[in-house]
């Protein structure tokens, strides 16, 4: 098993462990490790929640796309991978259920993609247990409210 050893700020630990409202923001100066509190936010979700969904969202889909290479180099442990698709910016990682290796898919695995919010033709029929978006300032308050009515997925912290 690869560990990973990750060291956070009191400011990120605080924004990935409070429950107290469901939406959050964090926000800092440039380098103070907001987007890597968000991908270990959504990681967490993620495994501990089964057959979870997640959204991580940024402008553009190659801005999404420098995401996943950021989660899948810093962030996972690589015996928690399932499976990856550079096309369609999929990851699919075990959760605490899953009872297989690496590498085998199960009912209970949840999915990460990486999304451009410019080209989020698809977001009215996504059934979501969350969204995390990246550089928010960047995109429309409208856009944004919009994602409400797709968190569909019970999530039980």
């Amino acid at each position: 098993m690869r560990q990973k050893r990750i060291h956070l700020t009191p400011a990120q630990y605080l924004f990935i462990t409070s429950h107290e409202y469901p939406e959050r923001g964090f926000w800092g100066g440039w380098g103070s490790g907001k987007s890597f509190a968000g991908l270990i936010a959504v990681l967490c979700y993620s495994h501990d929640i089964p057959n979870n969904k997640w959204w991580v969202c940024r402008q553009t889909i190659g801005q999404a796309g420098d995401m996943m290479v950021e989660f899948l180099d810093k962030v996972l442990p690589l015996d928690w991978l399932v499976s990856k698709n550079d096309k369609d910016q999929l990851v699919v990682i075990k959760s605490k259920l899953c009872k297989h290796g690496a590498g085998k898919y199960c009912h209970n695995c949840s999915e990460i993609i990486f999304k451009g919010l410019d080209d989020i033709t698809k977001i009215e029929s996504a059934n979501l247990g969350g969204v995390l978006i990246d550089q928010a300032e960047a995109i429309s308050v409208e856009l944004v409210d919009r994602f409400g009515g797709r968190l569909r997925r019970m999530v039980h912290v």
